[in-house]
Formats: structure tokens, C-alpha cells, sequence
């Protein structure tokens, strides 16, 4: 497994770069529509969008890997993504920040498909539900380290988010050299795509409400503490206190469901 995680290890800490600028990111733009006396429709708004682009990005994707392969889809998946990150400078609009975090959602998705498929596509049978327990632990470390930004940056401090944007680059620098072979995707026939495959409608609709107030709670927290006056450093702590536990809860959970009736 050690081996293995090594092999792999490339690719987990690009995702980890992505997660943590993306996390980094949504209790910015929170904390930012406040501060410039927004609504919480705006915030509401902004954040759906991000939601919806990324379902899109989801489904384009896989087509778009199967054409191009994993590496390029990447990369290209990336340099919009650090585009649309870049335009937070240049433009403030609701409605601008909006079609901006839209292009984000679809383009974070692509991104962390690649990386899902490329990690699936090496792991051995055996070992595979270890494997990927230490990679969704990655991820988790990159939104809890992702608030660690805001007790030495001030959250509209200039050049924040080139930060975020450098993250981004560095990502695509370590996957484009690893040494990691990248797995072939392959291309379904016409007729083959289904838009939907549910094999249980309990874990569909747990996923679907988890989602739903996750999404919520990690965008509206920061809007409505920066509205009643609290710091951005605290913010950002009591978004890194919710991160951290749903990092640490997810090892006891996945035993516990191992062992007892889900």
C-alpha cells in the first residue's frame, strides 16, 4: 500500500493544491459580498451558480477525456479555472462574480474528475477503499489548511487572489510531471451515455441532502458572520473547525459502517 500511496502521491497533493484553493476561495467570496454590503440573495446566487457549473462539469467531462486524454483535459481544465480565479480581481459585479464562479464549479469538477479517474484507474483491487480513504483525507487537509490563509492575509488584501491562482499552476505543474502513467479513457459508443445511474435511491438522496446543506453552510456561515461584524481570521476559524470535523469523522464512520448495518 505504501508503494502504492507514493506512486500516487503526486496527484493527491495537486488535488490538495486545488482543494485548497477552492475552499479558500468560497469563505472569500462570502466574507467579500459582505463587506461590500451585498445580500444575502447575492451570496445565495453566487453560490449556486458555482453548484450548478460544477454538475455540468461532471458530465463534460468524460467525453472530453476520452478525446484529449487525462493530462490535457487537466490542464485545460485548469488554465480556465485560473482564468476565472484571476477575473475575481477585474471584476465585481454580483452577476460578474456569479458567471465566474460558474466557470469555477465546472472547471473544479473536471479537475478533480481527472485526478479521481487517473488515482482509480492505478489502484489495485485489494487495496482500493484504503487508498481512496487517504486521498479523501487530502482533500480534506486542503480545505482545513485552506483558512490557515486568512490569519496572515487579510481577505482583501491585494494579490490574494494570485495566490490562489499560483496554487492552481502549481497543480498542473505537478501532474504534468509525474511520473505516473496516466490510464487511457475510453470513448462509449452513441447511444451508450445515460445521464443518471442510481443504484440506490437511499444513498442518492443521503448524498443529495449532504450536499445540499454543505453547500449552504460553508457559504452562507462567512456572509452572515462578517455581516454581524466578526473578523475574517475568525471566520475563517470557525470554517476551519467545521472542516475539521468532517475530516476526523470520516476514518470512525467508515469503520463503523464496516462493522455495524449502515
Amino acid at each position: 500500500m505504501r508503494e502504492t500511496i507514493n506512486n500516487l502521491s503526486t496527484l493527491m497533493m495537486a488535488s490538495f493544491l486545488v482543494q485548497a484553493s477552492n475552499a479558500a476561495i468560497t469563505t472569500m467570496v462570502g466574507v467579500i459580498v459582505a463587506i461590500r454590503d451585498g445580500t444575502q440573495s447575492d451570496v445565495s446566487l453566487i453560490a449556486g451558480c458555482y453548484a450548478v457549473g460544477f454538475v455540468l462539469g461532471c458530465f463534460a467531462i468524460p467525453s472530453q477525456a476520452a478525446r484529449i486524454g487525462l493530462i490535457r483535459a487537466y490542464a485545460a481544465s485548469a488554465a480556465v479555472l485560473t482564468m476565472s480565479i484571476i477575473g475575481l480581481d477585474f471584476l465585481t459585479g454580483t452577476m460578474e462574480w456569479a458567471f465566474l464562479r460558474f466557470i469555477m464549479g465546472s472547471s473544479v469538477a473536471a479537475v478533480l474528475a481527472v485526478s479521481d479517474v487517473w488515482i482509480n484507474g492505478r489502484l489495485p483491487q485489494q487495496i482500493r477503499g484504503q487508498v481512496i480513504a487517504v486521498y479523501s483525507i487530502v482533500l480534506g487537509l486542503g480545505s482545513v489548511a485552506s483558512q490557515l490563509i486568512f490569519l496572515v492575509v487579510d481577505v482583501e488584501s491585494e494579490g490574494l487572489v494570485l495566490l490562489f491562482a499560483i496554487l492552481m499552476n502549481l497543480a498542473v505543474v505537478l501532474v504534468a510531471t509525474t511520473s505516473t502513467e496516466a490510464p487511457s479513457v475510453p470513448r462509449k459508443p452513441p447511444g451508450q451515455f445515460r445521464l443518471v445511474m442510481i443504484t440506490s435511491k437511499t444513498a442518492s438522496l443521503g448524498a443529495f441532502v449532504s450536499g445540499f446543506s454543505s453547500i449552504a453552510i460553508i457559504t452562507i456561515i462567512p456572509f452572515y458572520l462578517t455581516e454581524y461584524g466578526i473578523p475574517s481570521e475568525n471566520v475563517a476559524m470557525v470554517l476551519f473547525a467545521l472542516y475539521l470535523g468532517r475530516l476526523v469523522s470520516q476514518w470512525p464512520v467508515g469503520v463503523l459502517s464496516d462493522r455495524l448495518d449502515r
